[in-house]
């Protein structure tokens, strides 16, 4: 299988300066499945080939054009490069064998020579060379690995007693080279006196040959007189009669491992005790999500005993909606994606069924090796404590409420009473100052709009407060059935005067018996601010229309002006309250910008929808949808 691989993928550097020579080469090695990667016919040229080419294998001739023969050109390519060489050459002399062999190249041919032969030795190359760099790999390998590991390999020869080793073994104890014998029984000396008979007993089973094989750990004394731990691990060679002939071992420092061992077993000792008695709850449960151990704590929290535990797994104990978060965390830690204590607040099942609110840090606990044992869970129940954020949050939510409602109500009041008070006070100081020189009729007239402002104004304080009941909770939305064309003359007729002085045409456009469901004073509300709005920013002699048709068990009731309309990127701020978008009228009226988004609302609760169509320059359209009877859009 190595053969073939190493022939298909084979590139081969020609050097040779006899073109036909050099064609019939070419020939029989593209044939035979090569890659001829370049053709050279001097020393120069294969050397600047080689770099370029990168090839598997050179077929170099020893006599070449130029100054520089196959063999100094070899010997540059060897500098630089590991690529195996086969000489080709009509040089048949001792000496020129000679100065070739010390370049070590793969083979020497003579010319001529057999295609297949040739064949056969390029191949035998090719597996050579790739079994060399293995092995040279390989080595490395070993002796990284040895290095790395603080490991020492070491032999003893039953026949002599003597230890063969390499430099590692003595740096183990902190010795220098030449400071210690390679007699067995000095080196018996630095095993520390308390597990000196422990070796010794393993030794002479070695040599007795009742076992092949045995690892060790104990103790040593390095030079400094410090105590230090080996692992040591002998396998018994035998000859072909089967007699023991000699040990070969490795010997590695686990000094660092021993001591971790040790302090672990402290910290595990201080930790159960902190365990047991802690008054928080704890558990450890293995990589699998288990409980292995809880404490007392733990069970009272949650009303399970241990021995419940134990049958139990996280999920067991967690939310369902709650555990995916927790789940996540563990595989985490299992993946190495995160490290050290994880905290997270979640929901924990009692055993009642009861739901617990737990602040809980997750820990996963590591051998020497980092390879995962079990997890620790700390758990500190914080319900009452959620309960107390909870209603913290609903004070808020319904003080913002109530703060926004009282911003609401503020608003409609200095937005829907000034036009009102302005027919007032513009009716009564009409009467006060020309009462004398007026009609009876013109008298009854003006006394009739001063009443109808003022009731309209009472209706609408009435309104006001209704909405801000409302708005805190304390009035549901009453709907009900409505005439609507009776609601739609009401408001034209409030607006009838304000039309007339701004020169504005003001027509109720319906004429058809339709009834709806609303709430009477808040659709009221919305009519009068869309009408209002409409004559505001009308120019004279302009129009503001009410209509209104019913589809289905829909109304669909219309404002239309045409005004000043809106521009396009203005449209969205309209029904918004933070934007509080506002524009002067056509006669310089001000506004708060707060009445659309009111009306907004008004609708919203009634179960309808309101939106607007318009153009800058062409007027607006705002239409509404209820539903006509006691339900929602």
């Amino acid at each position: 299988m190595i053969k073939t691989i190493l022939h298909e993928n084979a590139k081969i550097l020609i050097v040779e300066d006899e073109a036909i020579i050099v064609k019939s080469l070419e020939n029989r090695l593209s044939k035979a499945g090569y890659t001829i990667a370049g053709l050279a016919s001097s020393g120069e040229e294969a050397i600047r080939l080689a770099g370029i080419c990168n090839p598997n294998i050179i077929l170099m001739d020893i006599k070449l054009e130029g100054e520089m023969t196959g063999i100094e050109a070899a010997e540059e390519i060897h500098k630089s490069l590991n690529i195996p060489i086969i000489y080709l050459t009509s040089y048949s002399d001792d000496d020129t064998f000679q100065k070739a062999k010390i370049t070590n190249p793969s083979a020497y041919l003579h010319k001529p020579f057999d295609g297949e032969q040739l064949q056969r030795i390029i191949d035998l190359t090719l597996v050579n060379h790739n079994t060399k760099i293995q092995l040279e790999q390989t080595m490395k390998r070993y002796e990284l690995a040895l290095e790395a590991g603080n490991t020492s390999v070491w032999e003893v020869s039953l026949e002599s007693g003597q230890i063969s080793y390499d430099s590692n073994l003595k740096n183990l104890f902190g010795y220098e080279e030449f400071e210690l014998s390679n007699q067995v029984e000095d080196w018996l000396y630095l095993v520390h006196p308390e597990d000196l008979i422990l070796v010794q007993e393993m030794f002479q089973k070695f040599i007795a040959g009742k076992d092949s094989y045995y690892k060790l750990d104990f103790r040593i004394i390095r030079k400094n007189r410090t105590v230090g731990w080996v692992s040591t691990q002998v396998n018994l060679i035998k000859s072909k009669d089967g007699k023991t002939e000699r040990l070969i071992g490795a010997t590695t420092d686990i000094t660092e491992r021993k001591l971790s061992e040790q302090a672990l077993r402290k910290s595990e000792e201080k930790f159960r005790s902190t365990f047991e008695s802690a008054g928080i709850g704890m558990a450890i449960l293995g990589p699998d999500a288990r409980f292995t151990k809880v404490n007392k704590t733990f069970c009272d929290m949650t009303g399970y005993t241990l021995n419940d535990f134990l049958k139990l797994y996280f999920d067991d104990v967690s939310l369902m909606d709650d555990y995916p978060k927790v789940k996540q965390i563990l595989d985490y830690l299992l993946k190495n994606l995160l490290a050290g204590p994880q905290k997270i607040e979640y929901r924990l099942k009692s055993r009642t069924g009861n739901i617990l609110w737990s602040s809980t840090s997750i820990t996963l606990v590591k051998d020497y090796k980092q390879n995962p044992l079990y997890f620790i869970a700390i758990f500190q129940n914080i319900t009452q404590r959620k309960a107390a954020e909870q209603k913290l949050k609903e004070y808020a939510e319904e003080l913002k409420s109530i703060n926004s409602a009282k911003d609401k109500f503020f608003s409609i009041i200095s937005h829907d009473l000034r036009n009102p008070f302005h027919t007032i006070l513009g009716a009564s100081e009409f009467l006060s100052m020309y009462s004398e020189e007026l009609s009876q009729q013109e008298l009854k007239e003006t006394s009739s709009n001063i009443h109808t402002a003022a009731k309209n104004v009472y209706n609408l304080l009435v309104n006001l407060l209704e909405w801000a009941r409302v708005q805190s909770g304390k009035l549901e939305v009453v709907r009900s059935k409505i005439e609507l064309n009776d609601l739609l003359n009401n408001v034209a007729n409030l607006y009838n005067e304000y039309a007339d002085k701004k020169q504005i045409t003001l027509i109720n456009e319906n004429n058809s018996n339709i009834e709806i469901f609303a709430d009477r004073y808040m659709l009221e509300t919305v009519l009068r601010n869309l009408v209002s709005n409409g004559i505001k920013f009308t120019n004279p002699g302009g129009s503001v229309s009410l209509s209104a048709e019913e589809i289905g068990d829909l109304t669909y009731i219309y404002v239309r002006d045409n005004g000043i309309g809106v521009s396009t990127e203005n449209l969205t701020k309209l029904f918004n309250y933070e934007q509080q978008f506002s524009l002067k009228g056509t006669n310089n009226e001000s506004g708060t910008g707060l009445g659309l988004a009111i009306s907004k609302e008004f609708i919203e609760r009634n179960g309808g929808q309101i939106s607007v169509e318009s153009k800058k320059g062409s007027g607006s359209t705002f239409k509404i949808i209820l539903p006509n009877n006691n339900t929602n859009i």
